[in-house]
């Protein structure tokens, strides 16, 4: 008397099984096996729902799962064939259902699909019976979602899908501020117009950095106003010097302003010094090409920077 076995081929397929239902899971769907009068296909992928909303569709697609922990036929690194029986692809292309067919390696994580009414839509394919994967474009992973879903509605329901989240790298511009002048100097100024503080300075002919800003008729900056050439352009009687903390820690959205300016201007004089040029625009440093020469890199241990601000002229 021999008693019941559990073959290493039942085995196999429930394994590949096992592998199509993790991935249908990844896709947020349902895998629903077919354990009762199996006449060609092995499970349904069921309730294709809206990535984005979880709405049910009610549409769904058949598979018929093949496994192997052996080479394919005429396997390469780049594919594989696999041959249909003739009756199982005349079921499978008989029905008002999709079919894919889906072969798979379970060791190795691998599973490969296409759509069988797709695949054989051309006679002169349907004759030899064999299906040729491309290993790359087959590849059934959580990506296939997408083609899934298209080949499970029906053209003329008019249900619209929304398209899947992608996952993308975002990189942030943000550099920390590890240092910054010790003083602001804060001193009154006849000038109400930049352009012209800007042209007096010029004629002074000293090549004044832009790391100041005018605002409530003050003029605002690290640098030391009463040294030359500021002491021209401002009321030294008025001139005070403050702890930078106080501007850099305070709770006053004017004085936050002021201080972000104020770091953005000496960003731009840094940037120039270095041969690096600020679109606007865009709000981006970058440095000028020129043909023929050797790419040009800055890569420094620590900078000072916040976004870029509207509203200060650059040095002429």
């Amino acid at each position: 008397m021999h008693g019941k076995k559990v073959t290493p081929q039942s085995l196999l397929g429930q394994l590949g099984a096992n592998l199509i239902e993790k991935i249908v899971l990844q896709m947020g769907w349902i895998w629903r096996p077919v354990n009762v009068f199996d006449v060609g296909i092995d499970g349904e992928i069921d309730e294709i729902r809206d990535p984005t909303t979880g709405e049910a569709t009610n549409c769904i697609v058949r598979v018929q799962a093949k496994a192997t922990e052996r080479a394919f036929a005429s396997e390469s690194e780049s594919g594989l064939e696999f041959p249909c029986d003739a009756n199982d692809l005349d079921y499978w292309l008989r029905g008002n259902v999709p079919v894919v067919l889906i072969v798979c390696r379970p060791s190795a994580d691998e599973a490969y699909w296409v759509s069988i009414r797709d695949y054989f839509r051309d006679q002169s394919v349907r004759k030899p019976g064999r299906v040729r994967f491309d290993k790359k474009a087959n590849r059934f992973d959580a990506t296939s979602a997408a083609t899934l879903r298209q080949l499970a509605l029906p053209r003329d329901s008019g249900i619209y899908s929304a398209p899947l989240h992608r996952a993308e790298s975002l990189y942030s511009n943000l550099l920390m501020v590890s240092s910054f002048a010790s003083r602001i100097f804060v001193a009154d100024t006849e000038f109400r117009d930049p352009k012209l503080l800007w042209a007096r300075l010029n004629s002074l002919g000293t090549g004044a950095g832009p790391e100041w800003l005018l605002t409530d008729k003050k003029l605002i900056s690290f640098q030391n106003l009463t040294s030359f050439p500021f002491d021209k352009v401002c009321d030294l009687g008025t001139c005070e010097d403050f702890d930078t903390d106080e501007w850099a820690t305070s709770t006053d959205r004017d004085r936050q302003w002021q201080f972000i300016r104020l770091l953005n201007m000496s960003l731009k004089a840094l940037a120039r010094r270095r041969r690096l040029r600020y679109d606007a625009k865009n709000e981006y440093f970058y440095f000028r090409g020129q043909s023929g020469k050797e790419e040009r890199r800055r890569e420094d241990n620590h900078a000072s920077y916040l976004p870029p601000l509207d509203g200060h002229p650059d040095a002429p």
